[in-house]
């Protein structure tokens, strides 16, 4: 594992109510990089209660590693490579970028290990 932190720290949060790693049976799009993940792909699977609100969140197990490893206190679902890109790319030199282009329009949330929940990027929760 990486000796390294990206921390995104939600002043308000949902709740996490079940985090598991799932074998897909159909297309599902990853959170992070938008990627397809396939039939028979291993994938992650967080759900949350927000505001009243359930909502299913699905990352590709290379996201996932990544996630896990960079981000050790909190991050807004769909907006880790932003984050990535913005701590360790965003200095004006994309050479050696390692952020994939991806979509972009896609709902984000934030998740804080610390609390154990989310909210949505725009603050809502």
């Amino acid at each position: 594992m990486f000796d390294s932190c990206i921390c995104v720290d939600p002043d308000e949060v949902g709740q996490l109510l079940r985090r598991t790693q799932q074998l897909a049976r159909k297309v599902h799009r990853c959170v992070e990089c938008g990627h397809d993940i396939q039939p028979g792909q291993v994938y992650g699977k967080d759900v949350t209660l927000s505001d009243g609100a359930f909502e299913v969140y699905k990352t590709c197990l290379l996201c996932l590693r990544i996630r896990d490893s960079l981000f050790n206190c909190g991050w807004y679902y769909g907006m880790m490579w932003e984050d990535i890109h913005e701590a360790y790319c965003g200095y004006g030199d994309d050479e050696f970028c390692i952020c994939p282009e991806r979509p972009t329009s896609r709902p984000s949330a934030t998740y804080s290990q610390e609390n154990g929940g989310m909210r949505h990027a725009n603050g809502t929760i």
